[in-house]
Parts: C-alpha cells; structure tokens; sequence
C-alpha cells in the first residue's frame, strides 16, 4: 500500500510539472502574439463563377465575418481550371490567415491525384 502511495504521489507531482510548464508556455505564446486576429482586410477566393451557389454563400458568410470582426472582407472570384486556379492563388499565399478559400473537392483532394504536375505539391526529398 505504500509503494502504491509513493508512486501515486510521484505521479501527482510530475503531472503537476507538467501541468505548470504547459500553462506557462502558453501565458508566454499568448504574449508573444503581435496583436488580435483580425487587424487587416480579409480576402476570400471563390474558385467559381460569379452568382453561383458558391459565390454566393461566400457573400453571406463575408458579410457576418466582416460584421462579427469589423474588418472588410473583399471576395475575389477567380474560376477557371477546374478550380486549381483559385487553389494555386490562395496555396501560393502568404499562411497568415488572410487569405481564404471557397472550393469544391476537386482541386483539392482529387486534382493532385490525377495531375502530374500540380503546382502546390511540394515534392518529397
């Protein structure tokens, strides 16, 4: 019963090292952060047409994300390629959070599967 007491109790105190030093390390990355997410325009790039279904949920969300964080949100409707061409602007972006995607499967998941040369796929030295 002792020995079951005495390694209960290293457990309690590594689980409380580890516990402390987790929640540090986020006080200090919480403090490293240069400001609130968002403090710029937002841009959203629909891989459609204009006035498709798409377009225009992208339009709806915009509008309450432009609403909710009170920056603009412009969207830019890039169709072309089967959708890789809205797919190529926004994989070939800065990853900041900023630029965001309206797209199908497609260009996606199934594209880089059957292209041979896709251009967002880094290869593997």
């Amino acid at each position: 019963m002792l020995l079951i007491l005495s390694l209960n109790k290293t457990l309690l105190q590594n689980l409380w090292k580890y516990c402390l030093s987790g929640f540090l390390c986020g006080v200090f990355l919480i403090q490293a952060q240069t400001g609130p997410y968002p403090n710029k325009q937002i841009k959203v790039v629909v891989s459609f047409t204009a006035g498709g279904t798409s377009d225009i949920l992208a339009r709806e969300v915009s509008t309450q994300l432009s609403q909710r964080f009170n920056v603009p949100v412009i969207i830019e409707n890039k169709p072309g390629a089967a959708g890789n061409l809205g797919t190529e602007i926004v994989g070939k972006s800065a990853p900041d959070g900023y630029t965001l995607l309206v797209n199908s499967i497609g260009p996606i998941a199934i594209n880089p599967t059957l292209l041979k040369v896709y251009p967002l796929i880094r290869k593997k030295n």
